[in-house]
């Protein structure tokens, strides 16, 4: 097969040299944070792994491959060092070749190169270290990489030649332990970029299980400063109000057609139903030029159909009056369509590989090489331009999950010193982006907890304990958006489960932790998805059950206001008789506790559950009271409460201490409960 030569840059900027030899010092600092075990844990970044773990055996006629080891290159593993690449076994896939390249070497600098002689279609290998490892403590395992001479095998518009570093978990017996490892994945380009990631590891860990996998290659890949190294989480600083919030997604497209046809002004008038649903964050599917989607030609430029920037910026403002926040969709960041007009004025910006032919993307879009300094700048300034002039409060960055954080670290940098409480929101949910520049995640493992819910309603309590275990994997006070509908899923909760259904689900992740989002149309039990370009209007009104719907929605955005443990506290599995149902508590200091019990069965059941848990220093029982129906249930013994649940029943208990309880009576209307109980009555009566 013929290799053309490429370009190959010879420098390595001066900051990414500081930042290796920061890395590579790694402080030696235990964390004493209590971890418990793992059950599930996975993300984006995961799946692409496990795309190349999947295709490991080598194909029919393939070769086993040729290791040429290079001895001088050596792993930093704990700040010591530890035999090189001959000690990392190899899991078939292609002909890989290890060899020594002197023109990357520099001062300091042990490198390698893995050069793949591709004769199958089979283009992915993998190579493994198993290394003793502490358990309870926080690692951060990253290695530099750059390619030469590099393309993909597949349609270049299908799979960019990938790397993804990973670390699975081992016991003392080395045994893998029941979780998912932890990873990350970058697409490979010219120019040095770090790969890094931080985790935790539960506390049945001996080992670990460092992984790196080469997919869809052909060419040379050189890595560098490999290194694990004990690390403890530092989460960049977030705004309070973002703990607070209930987002709301909006797809633009949908508003404009009633009315004056322009997007904003549709999403303005509904502004006054939106506040009154309890929601305080607006976040905007893209709004640019070309097609109201994320195929986009001029980032400076609105979509016409959507409506003109002082449109847009009514339509900030008057979300700021009602006390709203407004972020944006950063989207194009992966790539952007042939007409835009960056593939002409800048076609030096974009990825290409051996043949010269340019990479394209998703949807076929042309792949920017945002580890270029020019690129980011362009980004930055594309950044600062909604912040400065429409004042907007943030981004929800696209496709963060795929592209390098020192993007995004430019762009927080930037839109801080214009407004210093702007946030970003990664697509994406490893651990490290709380490190480095992102305010919140998506956590996409819960979306497939979720699903499996739909079909298995045994999973409820085992959904309760994956959730109490996440908290440990993040650094504390690490914010995740949770959902249950979204723009990149074809199904709605109403179209799986009803009404009944869709009150269990939303009281589900109205008092987990986490930030809660609502994708325009669910509060009135939309059946058709909104995504892609398959976009069919939203019925607001037809559905006779829609305003049950914003009520139990309403309900549950009030009762979340009403009480910070909802939004602040901690969160603690609760034991049930019987596993259909989801049992939990949150508590707030000590100070106020909420119990959350809801039945994922389509029949009556009654469970037993053990509070006590929940109810630490109540000796003499205590009072619950539903914040749903003003129900109340004298508890005499904790560990021993039995509960009748209706199908899809949820119930939210407002804890009170039975010995206290004479100083709340008579007070519950001075306190709102009963008042806000009047008003959201939806949930037996009305059933």
């Amino acid at each position: 097969m013929i290799m053309r030569e490429v370009e190959v840059s010879a420098s390595v900027r001066a900051g990414d040299d500081r930042d290796r030899r920061i890395q590579r010092e790694g402080r030696q600092v235990r964390t004493v944070r209590k971890v418990r075990r793992v059950k599930t844990r996975k993300n984006l970044s995961c799946l692409l792994f496990a795309a190349l773990a999947g295709c490991l055996s080598p194909a029919a006629g393939a070769d086993k491959g040729n290791l040429v080891i290079n001895p001088d290159f050596e792993s930093s593993i704990l700040g010591q060092d530890a035999p090189g690449w001959n000690t990392w076994q190899k899991l078939g896939g292609a002909e890989f070749h290890i060899v020594v390249d002197p023109r990357i070497a520099h001062a300091g600098s042990r490198c390698a190169a893995i050069e793949q002689a591709v004769s199958n279609q089979r283009n992915h290998a993998v190579w493994f270290q198993e290394l003793p490892a502490e358990a309870l403590t926080t690692y951060r395992f990253s290695f530099w990489i750059k390619t030469d001479n590099v393309r993909p095998l597949t349609p270049y518009n299908e799979t960019w030649p990938l790397c993804c570093g990973s670390v699975g978990f081992l016991d003392s017996e080395r045994k893998e332990l029941p979780d998912y490892p932890q990873s990350a994945s970058v697409f490979m380009t010219h120019d040095w970029q770090r790969l890094e990631i931080s985790f935790t590891t539960p506390d049945e860990t001996a080992f670990v299980k460092i992984n790196l996998a080469l997919g869809n290659a052909v060419g040379k890949v050189y890595f560098d400063s490999v290194s694990l190294v004990v690390s403890p989480f530092q989460k960049i600083t977030s705004p309070r109000w973002l703990m607070d919030s209930v987002v709301y997604e909006i797809g633009p497209w949908e508003y404009s057609r009633s009315g004056s046809g322009r997007a904003f002004d549709g999403i303005a008038a509904r502004l006054p139903e939106l506040e009154s649903l309890g929601v305080n964050l607006l976040y905007l599917l893209p709004v640019w030029e070309d097609s109201g989607w994320y195929d986009i030609t001029d980032h400076f430029a609105l979509f016409r159909k959507y409506g003109t920037e002082s449109e847009l910026g009514a339509l900030v403002d008057d979300a700021h009056r009602r006390g709203m926040k407004v972020i944006l969709d950063l989207a194009g960041t992966l790539g952007v369509p042939a007409a835009s007009k960056l593939v002409k004025e800048h076609p030096e910006w974009f990825i290409r590989g051996g043949d010269n032919r340019i990479y394209r993307s998703w949807m076929d879009l042309y792949g920017l090489d945002v580890n270029r300094p020019d690129v980011q700048q362009y980004f930055v300034e594309v950044a600062n331009h909604y912040i400065e002039r429409l004042n907007i409060d943030g981004y929800r960055c696209d496709s963060a999950m795929a592209l390098p954080c020192a993007l995004f670290q430019e762009i927080r940098h930037a839109i801080q010193q214009i407004r210093p409480e702007a946030i970003l929101i990664a697509e994406g949910s490893a651990p490290i982006d709380h490190e480095t520049a992102f305010d919140a995640t998506y956590d996409f493992p819960f979306l497939d907890r979720i699903s499996s819910l739909f079909s298995n309603p045994h999973d409820a309590g085992k959904t309760v304990r994956w959730l109490e275990a996440q908290r440990d994997f993040y650094p504390p006070g690490a914010l995740q958006l949770r959902y249950l509908e979204g723009h990149d899923l074809n199904y709605t909760v109403a179209s799986k489960c009803g009404l009944k259904g869709s009150r269990a689900f939303a009281a589900l992740l109205f008092t987990i932790d986490g930030i809660p989002m609502i994708y325009n149309g669910q509060e009135v039990g939309n059946r058709e998805p909104q995504i892609g370009w398959w976009k069919p209007a939203i019925d607001w009104d037809g559905n006779p059950n829609a305003a049950l719907y914003r009520e139990a929605y309403g309900a549950l955005t009030h009762i979340r206001a009403r009480y910070p443990v909802l939004r602040r506290g901690s969160l603690t599995a609760l034991t049930s008789s019987d596993d259909r149902v989801a049992a939990f508590s949150r508590t707030l200091s000590g100070e106020q506790t909420i119990l959350t019990i809801i039945s994922f069965s389509d029949a009556t059941l009654e469970t037993r559950l053990d509070l006590s848990a929940a109810t630490l220093g109540v000796s003499k029982g205590c009072i619950l009271e539903d914040l749903l129906d003003e129900s109340r249930f004298t508890v005499a013994d904790p560990r021993t409460f039995s509960l009748t649940l209706e199908p899809y029943q949820p119930r939210i208990f407002l804890l009170l201490p039975r010995t206290e309880i004479g100083r709340y009576e008579g007070r519950l209307d001075r306190r709102g409960s009963r008042v806000l109980c009047e008003r959201l009555k939806v949930w037996g009566k009305r059933r």
